[in-house]
């Protein structure tokens, strides 16, 4: 028993200005995810041979063209094609489609984003250089609070210091207790 062949054209039509060669060698027009597949010929034209009676989700795998995703249900020979809709249930009725097929694609794939120019404004949202701005501020404006700072505020700061350094003096050194924990013992 002899299956019927889809047949169809890619790009074909005259209200879209679609050029075939511009797809990839490689482009394939397959039914349920590669079970039935067919090439595209240089017309822009293909045909998948032996599809039997059924319902199918006819998709154009290419790498550098969008196509619509086409639901197809053949009976005894004839076929409909509706466009299916992304997240639409599969018994929806979509768009009907003439037989032969015409897809056109919905556009052109970008696998490169364009490299952004120099931002200075994009500096100051790096935290790092915001660290390094608040350092610099402090370096520039502490010495000028001291300065205007009340003289017994800024004793009571530089004893507070002196104490706080004197603490830190008198913590017992933990690398010396370390390496005599793991030192061999005579």
């Amino acid at each position: 028993m002899l299956q019927p062949a889809m047949r169809g054209s890619a790009g074909l039509q005259e209200h879209v200005a679609f050029d075939p060669a511009l797809l990839t060698p490689d482009t394939r027009v397959v039914l349920d995810n590669g079970r039935y597949t067919g090439h595209l010929r240089q017309d822009g034209g293909f045909i998948i041979p032996g599809v039997p009676d059924g319902d199918y989700l006819l998709e154009v795998w290419t790498a550098n063209m969008e196509f619509p995703k086409v639901k197809l249900s053949i009976e005894n020979g004839a076929v409909q094609a509706t466009v299916s809709a992304t997240g639409a249930e599969w018994g929806s009725p979509g768009a009907g489609l003439p037989y032969p097929l015409t897809l056109s694609p919905l556009a052109q794939r970008e696998f490169f984003a364009k490299r952004e120019g120099f931002n200075i404004m994009s500096l100051f949202a790096n935290p790092y250089m915001l660290m390094m701005g608040f350092s610099v501020i402090m370096l520039v404006v502490m010495p000028k609070m001291m300065k205007n700072m009340d003289p017994e505020a800024l004793q009571e700061m530089q004893q507070n210091q002196a104490d706080l350094h004197n603490s830190i003096s008198n913590v017992p050194d933990i690398s010396q207790k370390l390496a005599n924990f793991f030192s061999p013992k005579e």
